[in-house]
This record gives structure tokens, C-alpha cells and sequence, in this order.
């Protein structure tokens, strides 16, 4: 039973005042009527388990109800239902062409569904408001030809009220001694660091990756 939990009560005990009285041998008259003899005991009642508190369900992130997307003659998503709440890690897998990236897309408002509905946090992913608050590295990430890692940390932190100290960053993910780099020049193993921490800048609620 997900998410819910089954209490069995103990409804063999009998509660008289502050005694318990409990079956303690079932006996057969002559007539072939059965009695049932009882004992006091001095033991407290036994009571039964408290019911443990019902868990608030968690509010949804983000969703796709009948999803269809298509591309031309592909059809990349057919009829797609997806749901993904709050505190969750969320992994889709598939093979190439399944239509996971284009999932995604369609959750960050990239894409609009040819039928179906696509929601983030609640509205329409195309409305900046759902996604002032999503940090996101795609596939493909790319960075403007002449900026350096510092200035790229500089500018996503600029648009967020509450975003850590550039330099808070550039610790937490290793790039300090790279901060002076211009970012293209970077291998692929760090442009990928940098991609995460400019996603993780402004504090998300959701994160894509």
C-alpha cells in the first residue's frame, strides 16, 4: 500500500474500568454451550498503537499529462504521462530517441506539445515566473566566445536577489584556480563543472540536469 500504513487493532482485548479482562480458556458446558472464563490482571491495558501521522503529499514540480510530440513524421512522445513532486530525484532512461531530451524540453517551456498539458511549478513553462526558480544544464552547453569563468559566475549571481558570493561558488565546485580562464577554453570535464554551478547559482527549487 504506497505511501499509506495498515494499523491492525487488537480487538480481542476487553477494557473494564481500569482492569483488563482478557480470554483465558474457552470451556463447554453439558448442554454443549461454550462459556468463556475470564481472569483480572493486574497488568495496564493495552492500548492500541497510536496511528501514525497521514505525511502531507508533496506538492507538484512539474508534470506532463497526454503529452504528443511530434517531428514530422516521428513521433516523439505519444500520450505521455510524467510527474515529478517535491524532494524527488527523478531519472529518465531510454535509449537514443526515446524522447527524454525532448521531454525536458518541453517541461522547461523549450517546446510547446502538440497535445497535452506541460506544467512547471504549478504554470505554464513558457511564463517566466515558473522558471525563475529552475536551474538547468542541458546537453549542449555552450558559453559567449570571450567570457571568463569568473565574469560567467558574475553575470547568472547578478540575477538573483539571494545568490551566494561569486566566490562561495567558484569554491564549492573547484573552479576558483580556473576563474581567469576564458570559459570555451576549458576541457570538457570543466565546462561541464561550470555549467552546473552556474545552475546551482541562484539557489533553485528544481534542478534539470
Amino acid at each position: 500500500h504506497p505511501g499509506g500504513n495498515i494499523t491492525g487493532l487488537p480487538a480481542y482485548n476487553v477494557l473494564v474500568g481500569v482492569g483488563l479482562l482478557s480470554v483465558s480458556d474457552m470451556s463447554e458446558t453439558a448442554n454443549g454451550e461454550r462459556r468463556a472464563s475470564f481472569v483480572r490482571s493486574s497488568e495496564p491495558p493495552v492500548r492500541p498503537p497510536a496511528r501514525a501521522a497521514k505525511r502531507p503529499v508533496p506538492a507538484t514540480v512539474a508534470s506532463l499529462a497526454a503529452v504528443s510530440k511530434s517531428f514530422g513524421t516521428v513521433r516523439a512522445l505519444d500520450g505521455v504521462d510524467l510527474e515529478l513532486r517535491s524532494g524527488e530525484v527523478l531519472a529518465l532512461l531510454g535509449p537514443n530517441g526515446a524522447g527524454k531530451s525532448t521531454a525536458v524540453s518541453l517541461l522547461l517551456g523549450l517546446r510547446r506539445p502538440d497535445s497535452g498539458q506541460a506544467l512547471l511549478h504549478g504554470r505554464d513553462p513558457r511564463d517566466p515566473a515558473a522558471r525563475r526558480t529552475v536551474g538547468v544544464v542541458l546537453q549542449d552547453v555552450g558559453f559567449p566566445l570571450s567570457l571568463r569563468v569568473r565574469e560567467a559566475v558574475d553575470f547568472v549571481c547578478a540575477h538573483f536577489p539571494d545568490a551566494p558570493p561569486t566566490e562561495a561558488v567558484l569554491a564549492r565546485f573547484e573552479l576558483t584556480e580556473l576563474s581567469e580562464r576564458v570559459a570555451l577554453g576549458l576541457s570538457g570535464g570543466q565546462q561541464r563543472r561550470l555549467a552546473v554551478a552556474l545552475a546551482l547559482a541562484g539557489k533553485p527549487r528544481t534542478v534539470f540536469l
